[in-house]
């Protein structure tokens, strides 16, 4: 294993990635094939990006949430209730409270 670090990237202590340099964006480059994590001082995360355009921003991929109806994808509606995205065997969506 090896890392490369190039500007004034850290690692610290906690094995957290501090941009120390000019740039407000970090961004780590993982394994051969070059996956890219890249964050931003506005808050944006972008996988296969290092240009995000929201919170998370995956690019060139699937995206894979949840196996099950105890986990996945919340949404909140504009009052503030939460709702979990649940698909069933055969693909119709459906909805479940989340208190």
């Amino acid at each position: 294993m090896s890392i490369k670090i190039q500007g004034s990237t850290i690692i610290d202590d906690s094995r957290n990635i501090v941009n120390a340099g000019i740039t407000t964006t970090a961004i780590l480059n993982v394994g051969v094939g070059g996956t890219i994590i890249t964050t931003t001082d506005t808050g944006f995360v972008g996988i296969g990006t290092t240009n995000p355009l929201a919170k998370l921003d995956v690019r060139d991929g699937d995206v894979i949430v949840g196996v099950n109806t105890s986990n996945g994808v919340i949404l909140t509606s504009p009052n503030g209730t939460k709702y979990r995205l649940i698909v069933d065997n055969v693909g119709v969506l459906s909805t479940v409270l989340v208190p």
